[in-house]
């Protein structure tokens, strides 16, 4: 199943009583706690207020990121841009998302997903409503990607060195200046890799915020933008396209004694589909260990791409409670209290005793004087 959400500015959400920046529509079905992460990715800085004649060339961002969510993992697929003004004419954005897991990835990758007609709304003009869920992408034909590096003056050859660290996992930082469309350069690079490894390239073509805990592999980075003044920190590979990147370095494997063997080729016969994605440069052959597109690679799992598990280590001891004779002797101990609580609860209580007859002072003289209490007591008449 594929889940889709549209964040943007309007008069009326969703939601009952949303406005403002709000979810507008969204696919039927969808999970709220889905929902609601999908509009975390929604984060958009604008370069040029709108109407500005700049405002043509704030970046479009175009993602693809990876995330765990109750134990399982999805691809998310965005679109946020420049919107124009919104109904209170102020700047305004538009945010389309895509939420997915691996059985809904093609074979084309993630980048030329972006190139399919009407995929992504560009505009929200009417009431919010709820979307029919997609259970696949509508199908492309797409040309062989080629030549996005030559046009911006570089060697082709860039295209394999950013393939090559989806491999070795090694973030890389493209810098450009507003204007330069740095998706087909992702999307060429994708192309070079075999079809199994293709989604795990995560991107964003104008990066400048994610929500915490998401990794991004290629970040397209704007010249004087605060992401570009720490491009250069860490084992980031950092590529200017504002000048010329020179020649480009050879590839090799990465990984020693981990290349299968190419798949055998697909006969007329074959049940076994094929992409239809047919780049015009692959890995030069001639260079040893380089993986040709179509090879199926043998890496190691990485926890960076599995869904956590939570299970207690083989190495970590038993709580305490879980033996027999503790767990025994706890139950034995909570049932003789229990006893003792309920045999003084319910105890027999005692009838009160009857109060004393009331006597005083005065009533004890005048018994003494009566003359039936002298004779009983042996005295005589008083004088």
């Amino acid at each position: 199943m594929i889940h889709e959400l549209v964040f943007t500015s309007a008069p009326e959400g969703l939601k009952p009583g949303s406005q403002g920046f709000c979810t507008v529509a969204q696919s039927l079905g969808i999970p709220s706690n889905l929902a609601l992460r999908l509009e975390t990715f929604s984060a958009y800085r604008h370069l040029f207020q709108s109407p500005s004649p700049n405002a043509g060339n704030n970046p479009t961002m175009c993602m693809h990121l990876v995330v765990n969510l109750g134990g399982k993992r999805y691809h998310v697929l965005s679109r946020v841009a420049d919107a124009g003004l919104d109904y209170t004419q102020r700047t305004n954005k538009i945010g389309h998302h895509f939420l997915f897991e691996d059985a809904e990835c093609p074979d084309i990758g993630p980048a030329a997903l972006f190139s399919i007609p009407n995929l992504f709304l560009t505009a929200w003009k009417q009431k919010p409503g709820l979307l029919k869920a997609r259970t696949a992408f509508p199908a492309l034909d797409v040309p062989p990607l080629s030549g996005a590096w030559e046009r911006l003056g570089n060697e082709r050859g860039w295209a394999n060195v950013l393939a090559e660290t989806v491999l070795t996992e090694q973030p890389v930082n493209l810098l450009f200046e507003p204007g330069t469309d740095v998706l087909p350069l992702f999307a060429e690079a994708i192309a070079r890799l075999p079809v199994d490894l293709r989604w795990r390239a995560t991107f964003s073509s104008y990066y400048n915020k994610l929500p915490p805990g998401v990794a991004c592999q290629w970040k397209g980075i704007v010249h004087g933008t605060p992401e570009a003044a720490t491009a250069a920190a860490g084992d980031a590979l950092v590529l200017d396209l504002s000048q010329p990147l020179g020649k480009a370095p050879p590839v090799r494997r990465t990984f020693e004694n981990r290349k299968s063997p190419p798949p055998p080729a697909p006969t007329a016969s074959s049940s076994v589909p094929t992409s239809g994605f047919t780049p015009e440069v692959v890995f030069e052959p001639n260079l040893d260990g380089i993986y040709e597109l179509g090879e199926t690679v043998d890496l190691p799992t990485r926890s960076s791409f599995d869904a956590p598990r939570f299970k207690r280590s083989p190495h970590q001891p038993p709580p305490f409670w879980s033996s027999p004779i503790i767990f025994g002797s706890l139950l034995l101990a909570a049932f003789v209290l229990g006893s003792g609580f309920g045999a003084w609860w319910f105890r027999p209580v005692p009838a009160p005793e009857p109060p004393a007859p009331a006597s005083s002072f005065l009533l004890d003289c005048i018994d003494l004087l009566l003359p039936e209490n002298n004779s009983r007591n042996g005295g005589g008449t008083p004088p």
